[in-house]
């Protein structure tokens, strides 16, 4: 602590002794043709070098935008406004023998009339890069308007989606997935869920963050944060898309997006239609052994799970603008996903021994039923006109889910039927406040609190049929509340100098976790109780090599955790099969990261990292057994050591045509014990994936992508690797404002994976998995309505880490 509020006084001291350094001044005026003043014109000033935007204004009702605390350098000016050709000024320098430039008047070009003088139009690169994080623009992304949102993630770079909706970035698991800065309290195979259910359309950008600053919560080994689209255009404003795919399955993604701003108030809403279906093929071949090492039996499970889900996504909000300087936002959320699944599964079971054999068949009907809402008031001041400012949210979202599962099991004994009745909630409060404060001379101090309250209750009841009635087994019954509360407080500053660059962050989190397991006939009522305090360090340094800035080295280091989200404490027994079962651990604690990163960065080409990570009390799905039944549950099994290397190139190798290559390569090491076996195994893989877009003419675009995903080992599975690939192609429509889009994924064949089972005692167990990956689909979008940004406002809600922990 010390030392962070040395670092502290360092910066500002720094700051003071630069404060002589004189800042400029850039002022100009939009008008039409006509001489009519254009309003809320989005205007960004960039560094020449790279084009790197340093600071966002919109021009005001006449027209007028200034950029005040300019600090000495080369620049250009560029306007964007809906409606309008895009504008890019000649180099602007601002020295000390020019402080004030006031431009002449710029004149906008309304969209689809000729232009006599020059204007420089662009479109948004795939991928940008900053100093904490990556940035993927999904519009840049051909194949994005006809999927979902879990199939464009699993398109971005470093992102990997594994087959039971795991996501990993860069390698590593325990990822926090945001949407528009909030998590989504779902588990892993929910949030995969949920994300299929929202169309690509919807879809504005990607962040992708390894070492999140000390603003975000400290949860999640890193954070992919989804970014909605937000359009905040004066006049009616918004864009429609309609998405058809399919493969042995039929899906559609749809999306309507809309905006109306009239003087002091901005209407925003947007809905969402999707059909997801599929399916998920499983075989495993399962060896158990006698002490002696001869073979014991031979076991073959099959099972098919395959369903049907229709969700309706739905996002309101208004914003009254109170002052120039005050904003005053409601936003509204609510979706709900009604699904019916069918699991048919079959097992033979063979003993060499006595040549016997066992036949077992049966299915299982579910039909979940999910929904949730929520409600977010926020609040944002500008304190002055350097930058100060204040903001806070509060929050409420909740999840219900409700399905009732019937199993019938046939073996040689006869028919049994379960029933399962598994109703649960989350419910979720959150409030929270940011404060900035520019120090000038590239200098800024930053500080925030957080507090959120969150409550989950599962009520599992097992019934089994006995004499034609079902009779409740309370053995196998589960009724589980879990309370979760934390507090954090944070800070960070962060100076910039002409080549060295400095940001530190320190983070404060206080939990307190309450879980109570409610009794029954057959389980007596017990309860826990955590409380734990955690510090959250992260630090970024970086040094421009050159004058011009094109090439920068950088360090970063952060500390962070994982901890287990709500479904894994949940204790109740699921079942899968006759011979596989699943629950949770109430007992699970969190597990912390520790990453140091270096980095080297030529513009926005070229830039590879080197990143050592260390992590203990790693979460992993570890199996045990009970006679010949599988029980996998979530343990604290795995002490792991990661080394990472990392690359992304970003060329164009001839005049319209863009390749993003990105490639990731690491030594894990991976060590636990679980029911009493021990493991300490390391492996030496990477991905590698590539992205090459073609601009054929002014309206006609294509888009060829590949992935490969390497050999992965994780607690006490070994995972083999797989590829995949995709095709796009676009054509343009009405001026731009539209288009029409064809993809294919992964023809002629589906994406099958394989792993292996290790540290099972006396079994071996070996596993394929595939579901409906090959596929072809259409899309059709169109963006209506003629304005400008006004005024630009992040429309999130404040729950950040706990929307995320339902995983």
């Amino acid at each position: 602590m010390k030392i962070f509020c040395g670092f502290m006084l360092f910066i500002m001291l720094a700051n003071r002794t630069s404060a002589q350094v004189q800042k400029g001044k850039i002022s100009g005026n939009i008008t039409e043709a006509n001489g009519t003043a254009v309003p809320g014109v989005t205007v960004a000033l960039q560094e020449l070098k790279d084009t790197t935007v340093k600071l966002y204004t919109a021009s005001s009702s006449s027209g007028k935008f200034s950029f005040t605390n300019v600090n000495p350098g080369r620049y250009l000016l560029a306007c964007s406004a809906i409606g309008y050709r895009p504008y890019k000024s000649l180099q602007l320098t601002i020295d000390t023998t020019r402080i004030v430039i006031i431009l002449p008047v710029i004149v906008l070009q309304v969209a689809g009339k000729s232009l006599k003088e020059v204007v420089i139009t662009a479109s948004k690169p795939l991928v940008e890069h900053s100093i904490d994080r990556t940035t993927v623009n999904v519009d840049a992304m051909i194949s994005a308007a006809d999927s979902n949102a879990l199939e464009v993630l699993g398109k971005s770079p470093g992102v990997y989606v594994y087959p039971n909706g795991n996501i990993s970035l860069n390698g590593q698991g325990g990822v926090l997935v945001l949407i528009d800065d909030k998590p989504t309290y779902l588990s892993a195979q929910d949030l995969a869920a949920y994300l299929r259910s929202l169309p690509g359309g919807l879809l504005d950008k990607i962040e992708l963050m390894t070492n999140p600053p000390a603003r975000y919560d400290a949860a999640g080994s890193a954070i992919i944060n989804i970014k909605l689209k937000k359009n905040r255009a004066a006049g009616l404003n918004g864009n429609v898309s309609a998405g058809f795919n399919a493969g042995e399955y039929i899906r559609s993604n749809d999306a309507l997006n809309m905006n109306y701003r009239s003087g002091k108030f901005n209407a925003f809403a947007n809905i969402s239609w999707s059909r997801d279906a599929n399916f998920t093929q499983n075989n495993s071949n399962r060896t158990f052994f006698q002490p002696d090492g001869t073979i014991a039996s031979n076991l073959l499970v099959d099972s098919r799970y395959s369903y049907l889900s229709n969700g309706l996504n739905m996002r309101a909000g208004l914003d009254y603008f109170a002052t120039p300087n005050t904003t005053i936002g409601l936003v509204l959320l609510g979706g709900l996903r009604p699904t019916s699944g069918r699991t048919v599964f079959n097992s033979m079971q063979q003993y060499p021994a006595t040549g016997a054999d066992t036949a077992t068949s049966g299915y299982t009907n579910s039909g979940p039923h999910w929904y949730n809402g929520g409600i977010s008031l926020n609040f944002q001041h500008q304190l002055d006109e350097n930058g100060q400012s204040l903001s806070a949210d509060l929050d409420h979202i909740q999840y219900h889910t409700s399905d009732d599962e019937l199993t019938i099991n046939t073996d040689e004994t006869g028919t049994s039927q379960m029933q399962y009745q598994l109703p649960s909630t989350i419910q979720i409060y959150s409030v929270k406040s940011d404060y900035t404060l520019p120090l000038g001379t590239g200098a800024q101090f930053e500080a925030g609190l957080k507090s959120s309250w969150v409550t989950t209750g599962n009520n599992d009841q097992w019934f089994n049929n006995e004499d034609g009635a079902f009779v409740p087994d309370y053995t196998l019954s589960d009724h589980f509340v879990y309370q979760e509360n934390i507090n954090a407080a944070y800070m960070s500053a962060q100076k910039q100098w002409k080549r060295w660059g400095i940001k530190g962050g320190l983070r404060l989190e206080n939990t307190r976790d309450d879980g109570h397991q409610l009794s029954n006939p057959a389980i007596p009522d017990s309860t826990f109780t955590k409380n734990y305090y955690s510090l959250f360090p992260s630090f970024y340094l970086s040094y421009k090599l050159d004058t011009a800035g094109n090439s920068t080295l950088g360090f970063m280091y952060s500390r962070r955790l994982h901890r287990p989200n709500y479904q894994q404490l949940n204790p109740y027994l699921a079942y899968q099969n006759q011979y596989t079962r699943t629950a949770g651990n109430p007992y699970l604690n969190p597990n912390f990261y520790e990453i140091y990163q270096l980095s080297y960065a030529y513009k926005q080409f070229f830039d590879i990292s080197f990143a050592y990570i260390n992590s203990n009390n790693d979460i992993y799905r570890i199996t045990g057994l009970a006679g010949d039944i599988f029980i996998t549950r979530p343990e604290n099994f795995a002490t792991n050591n990661s080394f990472n290397l990392h690359a992304d190139v970003n060329v164009t190798p001839v005049n319209g045509w863009d390749i993003n290559a990105s490639g990731l390569f690491f030594h894990l090491l991976n060590k636990g014990e679980g029911y009493g076996t021990f493991i300490n195994d390391a492996v030496t893989t990477g991905e590698v994936e590539l992205f090459n877009e073609f601009h054929l003419d002014k309206n006609w675009s294509a888009e060829v992508n590949g992935s490969y995903h390497g050999p992965f080992h994780g607690g006490q599975t070994i995972a083999g690797a797989s590829w995949g690939y995709g095709l796009a192609l676009q054509r343009k429509l009405f001026n731009g404002n539209g288009s029409i889009r064809l993809r294919a994924d992964n023809l002629f064949r589906n994406l099958i994976f394989n792993s292996r089972s290790i540290g099972i005692a006396n079994v071996s167990n070996f596993a394929t998995q595939q579901s409906d990956t090959s596929l072809a689909g259409v899309s059709f979008q169109y963006s209506f309505g003629k304005s400008a940004n006004i005024r630009k406002r992040n429309h999130d809600i404040g729950a950040e880490d706990e929307q995320d922990r339902t995983k």
